[in-house]
């Protein structure tokens, strides 16, 4: 096989974890980082929040008998970064609101995306984007501490250029 363990790496996670039980939620985490000591994480995935539309989530995650998902134990955005903390060394994430808003996109990519159609219910909108998180967390050797790729990936990841990235106002960031 091809595939180079010691190569930073990225993983996209869209909506897999709320699924997961929150053992192999953990387990397939700790694996990630232990195989790919350079990884770099992406997650978009629910926000349980004690309103009626996280009330709604719950009922139909407890339906579908996922009564162990990793989303009914980490509900809120300052649980899902915690919980990635324990197997990345930073971790930053933001509800999807703040970051259409905030900058992690681009001024052009907000003004194409309002442009495309126009929202009936704009409060719709906004409770769904407050329930939705995206989430980047690193682990970097101390092999790529200060050279090419490693932390400088996961920063310009982050952060990226022209003020385009998580905004420390808005996002909640925490490091090792």
């Amino acid at each position: 096989h091809l595939f180079k363990c010691e190569v930073p790496t990225l993983f996209i996670m869209e909506c897999v974890q709320m699924y997961l039980p929150e053992a192999q939620s953990q387990t397939l985490l700790q694996s990630l980082t232990s195989t790919c000591p350079n990884s770099i994480f992406a997650l978009y995935d629910a926000l349980l929040l004690n309103d009626p539309f996280g009330t709604v989530m719950q009922n139909h995650l407890t339906t579908q008998k996922l009564i162990n998902s990793s989303m009914l134990q980490n509900r809120t955005l300052a649980s899902q970064v915690n919980k990635l903390l324990k197997h990345f060394d930073h971790v930053v994430g933001c509800d999807m609101l703040d970051a259409y808003e905030t900058g992690v996109l681009s001024n052009e990519q907000r003004l194409r995306a309002n442009r495309l159609e126009m929202l009936d219910e704009l409060e719709e909108w906004v409770l769904i984007m407050r329930h939705y998180c995206f989430i980047v967390a690193g682990t970097m050797t101390t092999d790529t501490v200060g050279k090419e790729g490693g932390f400088r990936i996961m920063n310009d990841f982050c952060f990226g250029q022209d003020g385009v990235g998580f905004h420390e106002d808005k996002c909640l960031m925490k490091v090792k």
